[in-house]
Order: structure tokens, then sequence, then C-alpha cells
């Protein structure tokens, strides 16, 4: 199942990329279709400190604690009012413990 994450992604792009990217969520393992979408998004907009916090969600979800640190550090250099993400970090570290 495609999320909506993935879709919107999808949907910002020209069609022919869309369909290209949509044809690989069959042919490859969703970690791996999930992995370049993440690439992509940093190469877009390396500046959106949300990108880093989602995908450092996933890592910590997936075990790979200090991934997913490093990618925390990412986003609260990149945002200003911090308050907000240091409790969702927070949050995610204390849901997974």
């Amino acid at each position: 199942m495609i999320s909506i994450f993935a879709l919107s992604f999808l949907a910002s792009l020209p069609s022919a990329q869309a369909q290209s990217l949509e044809a690989s969520f069959s042919l490859h393992p969703p970690q791996q279709v999930a992995q370049h979408l993440f690439q992509n998004l940093f190469t877009l907009n390396p500046k959106n400190e949300d990108y880093y916090l989602r995908v450092g969600l996933a890592e910590l979800e997936k075990g790979n604690s200090q991934k997913s640190a490093d990618l925390f550090a990412k986003a609260l250099n990149l945002k200003r009012q911090k308050v907000k993400l240091y409790l969702k970090i927070g949050l995610a570290f204390l849901k997974k413990s």
C-alpha cells in the first residue's frame, strides 16, 4: 500500500518521473523505495527539518538509533524554534524504549 506521504511526493513530480517511480513501488522492497524517496526529498529541499525528523523517526522504528540520532541532529540544526522538535524526538525515544 502506498502511503499518503509517497502519493503527495509523486503528485509533485512531472508525469513521466511519477510513473517511473510508481512502477518501482511494485518492483522493489518497500524499504528500498522509501530510502530512494527520502534521498530525493533531501536533494530537493535540504533545508526542511521536517524531512530529517520523519526519516529519523523511520530509522528509529527500524532500530537504527545512531542513524536516527544523526538525522535528528540535522533537523535540530535547521530548526529555529526547537521546542516542539525536542518534544517529538523525546517522545519517539520513549515510545521505542
